[in-house]
């Protein structure tokens, strides 16, 4: 989907971007969103940080299960 019509962002590039650890500052300059009208700065910003608290949930998990696995070793 088009985030940024003025620039032909798309979520997935956003998403892309924000996965590779990029700050929002960062994904604004890189794909170019936002440097136009300014309009689509809330929706970029909404995307980027989803994808920042995924990762998150992600490593926390994976920190999580090699806890456990040593745990399970043990038994």
């Amino acid at each position: 989907m088009i985030v940024c019509v003025c620039r032909g962002v798309t979520d997935r590039q956003i998403r892309q971007e924000a996965a590779a650890g990029h700050a929002l500052d960062e994904v604004f300059r890189r794909t170019g969103a936002g440097s136009s009208c300014g309009t689509c700065r809330l929706a970029v910003a909404r995307l980027v940080a989803m994808e920042h608290a995924q990762a998150a949930a992600r490593a926390q998990s994976v920190e999580q299960a090699a806890q456990q696995q040593p745990e399970q070793d043990a038994a």
